[in-house]
């Protein structure tokens, strides 16, 4: 019944379009609905945020936080860092932003972090969803497009679903989409701000996939061409943009090099990568969030000899 109700649902749409646009009516329609969007932009973004934090909210209340196939060694990295063995347990493939991230909730929480965890995800899936619109409008797409763009986002269950699994996917989109927003930002108005928002996002993303080095270069080089391609800009004002992008790259170097300054201190090779192992014990972590013993290793010999 779930299937026939969707196609017919398709169907009848794509009649609906096809009628309007064989009727001539379509760039008349369009011009009218972006018109009226337009006109009441900000109530209607402000209902969108409404039916999207909604949705998120009542997505997240009725899923539990569940794992998934890479969700071991994060939870194995997360419990090191909360434990106080720094970076020790991270998977070899993965960088430390998960262990910061999850270790942090660990470290306050305890054994009840599962839903704070499952907030923070949750947060991260609405804010993603919401930056949709600013972006969108910084690349000159129309308001009501934007404004659907944040409503297929943030009703998406393939996506909200992954807002219930303790993997990269949330965290990645969130610093994502807020490195692209101070991106644009930058490119449109050139405030220094944008830079350092830009760095934090972009050392977010190396240290949860270090592979997203690739990324931080690509920005950072065409940050540096637009700042000398800079037209109509006094001497001062130039000197300040550069001392931005410096204190942007500052802020990104200087992480990454003592991470890897800390690789080589335990495993002798200077990279942002770990040599340590997966150990899988993910369901050993859930079941003692749910049943609220300390996984920790703080009081729990069992689980502290396991980690």
């Amino acid at each position: 019944m779930y299937y026939a109700v969707n196609l017919a649902t398709t169907l009848a749409l794509l009649a609906a379009a096809l009628w309007v646009y064989r009727d001539g009516r379509l760039p008349e329609l369009f011009k009218q609905l972006e018109t009226y969007l337009t006109g009441h932009e900000r109530r209607l973004l402000l209902l969108v945020y409404v039916i999207s934090g909604t949705a998120v909210a009542t997505f997240l209340g009725a899923t539990a936080l569940d794992i998934g196939g890479d969700s071991s060694g994060y939870l194995r990295g997360a419990v090191g860092f909360a434990a106080g063995r720094g970076f020790e347990d991270v998977p070899a493939s993965r960088g430390p932003g998960m262990a910061i991230l999850l270790g942090t909730l660990f470290h306050f929480f305890g054994a009840q972090a599962t839903h704070p965890v499952h907030a923070v995800f949750g947060a991260m899936a609405l804010a993603s969803a919401w930056l949709v619109y600013p972006i969108a409008r910084r690349l000159g797409l129309p308001c009501g497009l934007s404004i659907a763009g944040v409503l297929v986002v943030s009703l998406s269950l393939s996506y909200l679903g992954r807002a219930s699994l303790i993997m990269t996917e949330i965290p990645v989109a969130f610093f994502t989409m807020f490195a692209l927003y101070a991106f644009l930002d930058f490119l449109a108005d050139k405030r220094v701000s944008s830079l350092i928002v830009l760095a934090c996002a972009l050392l977010w993303l190396i240290l949860i996939r270090p592979e997203n080095w690739y990324l931080a270069v690509f920005c950072l080089t065409l940050v540096g061409t637009r700042i000398i391609t800079l037209r109509n800009t006094d001497s001062i004002g130039r000197s300040r943009t550069w001392a931005g992008f410096a204190a942007a790259c500052f802020l990104l170097a200087l992480p990454l090099l003592s991470l890897a300054h800390y690789r080589q201190l335990h495993f002798g090779i200077f990279d942002i990568n770990n040599s340590s192992g997966i150990v899988f014990f993910s369901g050993i972590v859930m079941y003692g969030a749910e049943h609220g013993r300390d996984f920790t290793g703080v009081g729990n010999t069992y689980l502290d000899d396991i980690v």
